[in-house]
């Protein structure tokens, strides 16, 4: 069956434009990626890089993928394979967590200002600038 609605989806979709096409296997990568399914989820944002390679998101999203198992090398060259395309607040959000995972403060704040100049409303760029706010409280602390 699984089969069958992919291949539904792969004709539906081969009618419509790159970014349309990409946006279906990113949003079905993202739900499998939920799920527990990080190798198929990989695989749809892999194929959503194909079909649009002209977009950063599905290298964003593989670099979620990434982080997500704990690769946090090949979550940096995928964020920033995305950040070559175009700039991106969510590769940019993935540069920061990685950089504040590694202790890279100062880093991972300048990460988190270009997040939040390009989408000041990103609440996982918030999330974080809070986050790096009550680090460097602490570490201010004697």
């Amino acid at each position: 069956m699984t089969m069958q609605i992919g291949t539904w989806a792969e004709e539906r979709f081969a009618r419509s434009d790159p970014r349309t096409h990409a946006r279906y296997h990113i949003e079905l990568g993202k739900e499998l990626l939920a799920h527990g399914f990080s190798t198929e989820a990989e695989a749809e944002f892999r194929h959503a890089a194909a079909i649009d390679p002209t977009s950063p998101v599905p290298l964003a999203a593989l670099a979620e993928a990434f982080e997500a198992n704990g690769d946090t090398a090949q979550a940096r060259a995928q964020a920033e394979a995305a950040l070559r395309i175009r700039e991106s607040a969510d590769a940019y959000v993935i540069l920061a967590r990685l950089d504040l995972r590694e202790n890279k403060i100062e880093s991972a704040a300048h990460e988190v200002d270009r997040a939040l100049e390009l989408e000041p409303a990103n609440s996982s760029a918030q999330d974080l600038k809070r986050a790096l706010a009550a680090k460097l409280a602490e570490k201010a602390q004697p």
